[in-house]
């Protein structure tokens, strides 16, 4: 029997790493690592990824590979969110590194990533009696997800993502732009649910994680998930009239996350705004969750086959 697994995602903004024991039907994360490296820079302005990012990439999986070396793990699995699927070189990038490591890394589509956040959502215990919608908004793409009772309605993957938002310099223009993409999103969401109102919104990730400890540690308000909209207003006012330096300083911010902290606040908050949502819910999870989870719930999880490939036995 499987005692431990190593799980690694790698994103557009950063590569997370997982070593977790398994149990019967749970298990519990033992060890978490988070490597800060851009993929998304690379690939979302040339199209593929930069030598210099290869070498940084792979150094990092030698290093994943001799830690689960250290703690006896047999079993690895690893996906790959927007970059990585979209970079032109991705095919030769992902044999090198199999070759070198023997981590065999699976892209995943948009709507794979959504239906992981979904499965995460389920494995945190969300509440989701009233009609509600997900947002796991990347570096690279943001998956909306539409859902009750656990039950998946509809999806869909959108080409939008904060490393994709940075190559707008002015303000005018990125808030501009993140208005056009809201109306499109809103006008997806308004033709095909048209008689399911969205009561309740959950924002999944990094930078919503982000925003909650914001409203405490900024605007002094209680410890909470749940974070009204006007607050979120000041939030984003707040960074915008900080330099990229002071975010560090005086907020507490990574230096990857200092920067697109801003159009993940400001695409939240104008996207409430319009769908006239007064609140959201900010959960601490991650798609990642909803991978693991599938994995020691799943009856015959298959390392060797995609993930789209086992997500359809285990729906």
């Amino acid at each position: 029997m499987i005692s431990r697994i190593c799980f690694i995602e790698i994103g557009s903004n950063a590569i997370r790493h997982y070593i977790a024991r398994l149990y019967k039907d749970s298990f519990k994360v033992e060890e978490r690592n988070r490597y800060p490296i851009r993929l998304g820079a690379s690939v979302f302005n040339t199209g593929s990824i930069s030598k210099e990012l290869e070498h940084d990439l792979t150094c990092i999986f030698l290093k994943i590979y001799f830690k689960n070396t250290q703690f006896g793990i047999k079993k690895t699995y690893s996906i790959a969110t927007s970059a990585l699927r979209e970079s032109s070189n991705r095919k030769r990038i992902i044999q090198s590194i199999f070759n070198l490591s023997k981590i065999k890394i699976h892209p995943i589509s948009g709507k794979t990533e959504a239906r992981l956040v979904h499965l995460s959502s389920i494995a945190n215990g969300l509440s989701m009696t009233k009609n509600s919608l997900l947002i796991d908004m990347g570096g690279g793409s943001t998956e909306f997800t539409v859902c009750k009772n656990e039950k998946i309605l509809g999806m869909k993957s959108f080409p939008y993502g904060t490393l994709r938002y940075l190559k707008y310099k002015k303000r005018r223009n990125l808030e501009k732009t993140i208005k056009k993409n809201i109306d499109e999103v809103k006008d997806y969401l308004m033709s095909t649910f048209t008689d399911f109102p969205i009561q309740q919104v959950y924002g999944i990730g990094g930078n919503y994680r982000r925003i909650a400890k914001l409203n405490h540690s900024l605007l002094k308000n209680p410890i909470s998930a749940r974070v009204k909209r006007k607050y979120i207003s000041k939030i984003y006012k707040s960074l915008q009239n900080l330099s990229y330096y002071d975010r560090i300083k005086y907020l507490g911010l990574r230096k990857d996350r200092a920067d697109v902290l801003i159009p993940a606040t400001y695409f939240v908050n104008s996207f409430l705004k319009s769908m006239d949502i007064n609140e959201i819910i900010l959960p601490d999870m991650n798609l990642s969750d909803g991978a693991l989870h599938m994995i020691v719930t799943h009856q015959n999880f298959q390392f060797k086959k995609s993930m789209d490939d086992n997500l359809k036995k285990y729906f």
